[in-house]
């Protein structure tokens, strides 16, 4: 129930983030995903499950991002990494633009209206 009444999930990537399977639908919701630093390649496992749950991803990017950052390929270099697992820093300027985005998805007053496209969009994923 908590999840359903959630409107902007913050998480960091890990078995946490599955939970936007819960939150609510049809673009009325969103999660910010943070990613360990130098794991960036690793972002489409949550941010797939969110959006085709519905869901709006923003992600957390730093500007030394890489889109393929803590993945080689093999599959099986994700089960232990200390590296990965250490504390992550917050850069109060990348959040704030991370928050911003997300409420302003979520926010936006055209979806469901005039048959507007209700697509959940991924902000900072760069395909």
């Amino acid at each position: 129930r908590l999840f359903r009444r959630t409107v902007v999930l913050i998480t960091v990537h890990g078995q946490g983030a599955a939970n936007t399977i819960f939150l609510p639908p049809k673009c009325s919701s969103a999660m910010i995903l943070i990613m360990p630093k130098n794991w960036f390649g690793w972002r489409f496992l949550y941010a797939n499950m969110a959006l085709t749950s519905g869901v709006h991803v923003v992600m957390y990017r730093r500007p030394d991002d890489k889109d393929i950052d803590g993945y080689d390929g093999t599959g099986s270099n994700d089960l232990v990494n200390p590296y990965r697992d250490r504390n992550i820093t917050i850069d109060e300027n990348i959040f704030r633009a991370s928050f911003v985005n997300a409420v302003q998805l979520v926010g936006r007053s055209d979806v469901g209206k005039n048959n507007a496209a209700e697509f959940p969009k991924c902000i900072g994923c760069y395909y």
